[in-house]
């Protein structure tokens, strides 16, 4: 310290150059540096105020942030690089000699930094006045100007920049799991993802190659062909362990602390192919899994439980069957393996570690859906009826007597739609035009 430099006042040479201090301060070897004094803000204003020439009332910005002079403020950053250069240049100097190791690149120097910084305890109230965490420093040097120009360029032009900040930018994409859950999701081909993959040479350090996907898939399918106990029928229909299947959906949607759940099925038929006098069918069951509303602890609760029944997303596949959705075939592949179930669980209910929850059960799909599972309603009923809630048959729809009225005086008759309309005066009003 320059204080140090001359003697002090109880001696009597007290404000003379003490040369015996200042020659023991530079050590044995004489090759210790003095470090010259930091120089404010003010002062270093001032002296870039002398060497441009700038008049007497130009205004003194608050900061080095807010100078607006062009070469004020490259002349500002030339003189705070000189300042502070020398005693990085001698903190790198004496950290490598502290760490003993042989460093053979200014990178691997500037690695010994990381070791100043802490990861933090994750309380908030002492983290926020510890300035040595390590996402402060690096979002500190991230948010400087000369960083934010440079390091973009250099990541879309240099190989080795990109390989030493990959880390980062993998931290923003989706990992292999994420990979192979997406492109199935949007039924990506594994030839265009690798057109994608392969279009751009930089992806490589970063997107997840196909191939890792592809095993990530077989990976998957051999977990839940072993966790969800598939099976197949004779007639190759595939299907999953109903009780495991809804204990999964109900701790993913945190479920398994209601009392009661509902548990829709739907069924569906599509037609995948046509030929001359034949049709190739595809029928799915899957599953919806819900709370009755006086189960949700709130309205936005019971939201959700509305949407869940809307949206296709939600709902779990439990069985695909290569054929249509027939009473003979719901019978033999769905209700056959199902049934004992299904009984189950409507009379002992899930259990779920030390929760018992009750569960109702409930079937939803389209008339001809109904026939193959409740062998009822529909064109094909056996006994005529065509509704599956009451008991109207389908050559009373087809004759338009489907309404029936019971009086107390009169006897039960049937009537048609039109006459039953103009016994009640059940028809629309015309608007009135009013003259303006």
């Amino acid at each position: 310290a320059k204080a140090k430099c001359f003697y002090t006042k109880r001696s009597k040479r007290s404000g003379e150059p003490n040369v015996n201090h200042f020659l023991n301060g530079l050590g044995p070897s004489g090759n210790k540096t003095i470090h010259e004094p930091s120089k404010s803000f003010e002062e270093l204003w001032d002296e870039i105020k002398k060497e441009l020439h700038l008049p007497a009332d130009y205004p003194r910005p608050k900061d080095s942030g807010a100078i607006q002079n062009e070469e004020a403020r490259k002349l500002f950053s030339s003189k705070f690089r000189n300042m502070y250069r020398q005693k990085m240049e001698q903190l790198l100097q004496d950290m490598t000699a502290s760490t003993g190791g042989s460093y053979k690149t200014h990178e691997e120097q500037w690695k010994l930094f990381g070791d100043l910084f802490t990861e933090g305890t994750g309380n908030k109230s002492t983290d926020r006045f510890n300035k040595f965490l390590i996402e402060k420093v690096f979002l500190g040097l991230a948010s400087n100007n000369q960083f934010k120009t440079h390091l973009p360029q250099r990541i879309r032009t240099e190989k080795h920049v990109q390989k030493k900040l990959r880390f980062i930018v993998k931290g923003f994409l989706p990992d292999i799991n994420e990979s192979c859950t997406l492109t199935l999701k949007a039924n990506m081909s594994k030839n265009s993802y690798n057109a994608y993959w392969q279009e751009i040479p930089r992806t490589h350090r970063l997107a997840v190659p196909m191939r890792k996907i592809g095993n990530c898939r077989v990976m998957k399918k051999m977990w839940l062909k072993k966790a969800l106990k598939v099976f197949r029928t004779e007639q190759n229909s595939w299907g999953a362990d109903l009780q495991t299947s809804v204990k999964l959906k109900a701790v993913q949607d945190n479920l398994q602390g209601k009392k009661v759940l509902i548990l829709v099925f739907n069924t569906d038929a599509t037609v995948v192919a046509k030929s001359t006098g034949c049709e190739t069918k595809h029928t799915e069951v899957s599953f919806t899994l819900l709370t009755p509303q006086n189960q949700c602890a709130s309205a936005e609760e019971y939201k959700e439980m509305e949407k869940r029944v809307r949206q296709a997303l939600d709902a779990v596949t439990l069985m695909v069957l290569p054929v249509g959705d027939s009473a003979k075939n719901m019978k033999f592949n769905f209700w056959e393996p199902y049934e004992k179930e299904i009984v189950s669980l409507l009379k002992n209910g899930l259990q779920i570690g030390n929760e018992q929850l009750e569960v109702v059960c409930f079937f939803r799909a389209d008339l001809a859906g109904h026939n193959g599972l409740l062998e009822q309603g529909g064109v094909s009923d056996s006994s005529g009826k065509f509704c599956i809630h009451c008991d109207e048959t389908s050559d009373a729809k087809r004759a338009g007597h489907f309404i029936f009225l019971s009086e107390t005086k009169a006897a039960e008759e049937c009537v048609s739609l039109r006459q039953f309309c103009d016994r009640y005066q059940l028809f629309p009003q015309k608007k009135s035009i009013r003259r303006q």
